[in-house]
């Protein structure tokens, strides 16, 4: 399945950014792009203003947590590791 991505994905971030950003996610939708790592849990968002939000929370620390400059998300993608993730199939 193919997902076009919200135009404000494409105008915020390099070409190479997103390629980085997508070998890293784990849950990818339209307005919606989802990474957790061994450190972080990062949430891209796209509101009903057209305006990226970047949400971060540690996984060391619960009290660590808030909404990210793109400048600081790249920061921090760029120094963590990527989390293993087990995926289960749900038969409804």
């Amino acid at each position: 399945m193919k997902i076009k991505l919200k135009q404000k994905f494409y105008d915020t971030f390099t070409k190479n950014e997103l390629n980085t950003i997508f070998h890293l996610s784990f849950l990818i939708g339209d307005d919606c792009i989802v990474i957790n790592t061994k450190q972080y849990f990062f949430e891209l968002s796209i509101n009903k203003a057209d305006k990226l939000i970047i949400y971060y929370s540690s996984n060391d620390n619960l009290s660590d947590d808030g909404i990210l400059t793109k400048e600081k998300f790249l920061e921090l993608l760029q120094t963590s590791s990527k989390e293993k993730i087990k995926y289960l199939q749900i038969d409804i």
